[in-house]
């Protein structure tokens, strides 16, 4: 756009531009001290109820400036878009206006080209006979392309020359390989007679040589019996050797056996050892899950409770409250529910935010518990491992293996509640364990 007067105000594009642009500055200047003020904020954790709301209050305030902002944006380019219709509709009424001009005049030189197009074309047809010609007459004068040129002896033609070459020039190297091909053919002929010479002359040696070869022959029968006696004499001795050997096997094949039902016994008694762990794993999972359902059902009381006036609250932060902080939460947003119609767009983000939360709590849920299974695994081999200890032993290396077993770092309120329960559980289990051990 050229920086012109408008037909309207009367001002430069430009001019125009600037002063949309200065509409952005009042909150532009704000922005340093935005930074300052804000990006410093931190919130200790899900019980730092007032750094919460600090931070809240300056993503309202922040939010406050961002919405100012695309309502200026959206003013601005609507009268841009007006601006612009305008232009393209009185463009688009001059376009039709030439267009017919345009097509008429192309229609008359595509008219010409085309002509052109088909005598180059004929011309093009007519030469190519040519050359397909010329290389028949070549290959049946018995000339043979390499992929690079036609050759027959000494002499070569290159594809180039059969394309560039007057008719005189083509002919006379017609003629030329022509003469090579006879000379060539009766030469051939000469080989061919002295080859057949020298073929009766070695089939007369051949006859010797079989002669001579049958006398080799019958020696080499006799020599052959010779060496059968010699073999059937090894397999006599090689038979009594097969059975000493099976003997052998028989009396080793009997050891194995017995050696096999000593440890299907072992087998035996550290599948019962297994059950027996599953059954503790299974008593300590169910003692969990209960403690579990009993902290969630009261958060989910509390979670109605805000419902009630209007307020949405993730399970997670319930959970984490202490019945002090609960009552003074509880207080203060019943007190803000004659507001809540303002707030119904930022609850509904809040919701929008709880439903990303809980699918990330369910995928921690099913890490833990792949990770759960695999420490079982762990577990289990290591009782097999340690399975002719003595039982104290045996559950000194368990709660070593219990103390080692690391948990994953989370970053979600809920995550590090599971986190947290499970490092409580570990330690319980390790104190239980050691407590009986040194007992």
């Amino acid at each position: 756009m050229k920086n012109e007067k408008t037909k309207e105000t009367g001002i430069t594009t430009q001019e125009y531009l600037d002063t949309s642009l200065a509409k952005f500055n009042p909150i532009q200047s704000k922005i340093k001290k935005l930074e300052e003020d804000y990006l410093p904020m931190e919130i200790a954790g899900v019980n730092d109820i007032e750094g919460y709301n600090a931070v809240d209050i300056a993503r309202k305030d922040v939010k406050k400036y961002r919405t100012t902002v695309e309502g200026i944006r959206k003013q601005e380019v609507a009268d841009a878009l007006k601006f612009q219709k305008s232009v393209n509709t009185e463009a688009k009424r001059i376009t039709e206006m030439l267009t017919p001009i345009e097509e008429h005049l192309i229609a008359e030189q595509r008219k010409i080209q085309k002509q052109k197009e088909e005598i180059e074309t004929e011309k093009k047809r007519l030469h190519a006979l040519k050359i397909q010609q010329r290389t028949k007459d070549l290959i049946e004068a018995g000339m043979i392309f390499t992929g690079v040129s036609y050759i027959y002896l000494e002499i070569e033609v290159l594809p180039i020359e059969i394309e560039s070459w007057t008719d005189v020039d083509f002919n006379a190297k017609l003629a030329e390989v022509d003469s090579a091909y006879n000379d060539e053919q009766d030469r051939l002929a000469i080989i061919e007679q002295q080859r057949k010479e020298e073929e009766e002359k070695q089939q007369a040696e051949q006859q010797k040589e079989i002669k001579r070869l049958a006398e080799i022959a019958k020696e080499n029968e006799k020599e052959r019996l010779r060496l059968l006696k010699i073999k059937e004499d090894q397999d006599k001795k090689n038979e009594k050797e097969r059975l000493r050997l099976l003997k052998i096997k028989e009396d080793q094949d009997k050891k194995n056996e017995k050696e096999r039902l000593r440890l299907l016994k072992i087998k035996e008694d550290q599948d019962k050892e297994k059950a027996e762990l599953l059954k503790l794993k299974k008593e300590h999972d169910d003692r969990i899950k209960a403690e579990k359902e009993k902290i969630e059902k009261a958060a989910k009381i509390r979670q109605t409770l805000l419902e009630m006036i209007g307020i949405s609250l993730e399970l997670g932060e319930l959970i984490a409250m202490t019945d002090e902080d609960w009552v003074k939460y509880y207080g203060l947003k019943k007190d803000e529910y004659n507001v809540y119609q303002d707030k119904l767009r930022v609850e509904e983000e809040k919701k929008e935010a709880k439903i990303k939360a809980d699918a990330e709590a369910e995928k921690i849920r099913l890490e833990k518990e792949e990770a759960d299974f695999k420490a079982e695994q762990l577990k289990i081999e290591a009782a097999k491992i340690e399975a002719m200890k003595p039982d104290k032993e045996k559950l000194r290396t368990f709660a070593e293996f219990i103390s080692k077993i690391k948990t994953p770092d989370v970053t979600s309120p809920e995550a590090e509640d599971v986190i947290l329960n499970v490092i409580t559980a570990k330690t319980r289990m390790e104190d239980y364990i050691m407590k009986f051990v040194n007992g």
